[in-house]
């Protein structure tokens, strides 16, 4: 074997030595540094770990509260339809209650009008009769003067009352 290891140059006891002085050093190393390397290392991992499952945890926070948003924003949505429904019915029934209130008025002011058409058409024909009496007792007045017959002028003045009363 020492030929092989000649034929590339090596010297063995050069290799034994740093044989010897690399597993001191790796076990210094292990014994001292690595550990507390290693240990780093695994608390920076679990950090990490540790973040990653947060960064989990506040995504499904995310969407639980997008889900929530968007269930909020639908909700609200409907309510205002809804609300939005109701005003048109309230809308629509004031309307109705506004047209049938003016048909009411409407129905009121046309009975007043026809009942006062009624009674000035009563005092109209009142007054035409108040005339007419005069009328007969200025006829017969006037008859009377010409004719002093009582009786006669009597039935003349009945006479034109009647026709009177017909006509109206």
């Amino acid at each position: 074997m020492s030929v092989f290891f000649d034929s590339f140059g090596v010297n063995v006891l050069s290799l034994i030595w740093y044989l010897v002085l690399f597993g001191a050093v790796l076990y210094l190393l292990r014994r001292f540094a690595f550990g507390r390397v290693l240990g780093t290392i695994e608390q920076r991992q679990a950090s990490i770990n540790q973040s990653l499952d947060e960064a989990q945890e506040a995504l499904a926070s995310v969407k639980k509260n997008r889900e929530k948003a968007e269930e909020i924003l639908w909700n609200a949505s409907q309510e205002a339809q809804e609300m939005v429904r109701r005003a048109e019915r309230a809308a629509n029934d004031i309307q109705s209650d506004a047209r049938r209130e003016a048909k009411v008025q409407q129905d009121v002011m046309i009975t007043k009008a026809r009942t006062e058409i009624e009674q000035e058409r009563l005092a109209a024909i009142a007054e035409i009769r108040k005339q007419v009496v005069d009328l007969a007792l200025v006829a017969a007045s006037t008859v009377i003067r010409e004719n002093l017959d009582v009786e006669k002028n009597r039935r003349l003045a009945e006479q034109t009352i009647q026709q009177a009363d017909l006509r109206a």
